[in-house]
Formats: C-alpha cells, structure tokens, sequence
C-alpha cells in the first residue's frame, strides 16, 4: 500500500464501499476496516487506520 511500511508476508485486500483488511503474519495481526463511504478520501483513511493501528501496539 502506498505510503505505509508494508512486511514480508503482508496481505491486504479492499472492497467497494471502503472495506478493507490486511493480515500481518510478521505481527501475529488481522485488522478489519469498514467504513460505508466510497470516494476520494479513501486511501486517507486507509493509511490513517493503518497508522493508528501500529501506534497503538505495544512490545
């Protein structure tokens, strides 16, 4: 994805509508993103919960 550190191993997949979820095996991780609004800011906010996902996990 662009504008994020993508690892290794990393899967993602995005649906219409703004579904999204990626899988991390590096981080033992699945996210599952669902916001109900197609249109230009999607990729915003697709990297912005990415971020905030990261931020948030403590080793």
């Amino acid at each position: 994805m662009v504008g994020v550190a993508d690892s290794v191993g990393e899967f993602t997949r995005g649906g219409y509508a703004e579904t999204y979820f990626w899988v991390e095996p590096k981080a033992r991780m699945v996210a599952v993103y669902v916001r109900q609004a197609p249109g230009p800011m999607r990729a915003y906010y697709r990297r912005l919960s990415r971020q905030l996902v990261y931020a948030a996990i403590i080793d």
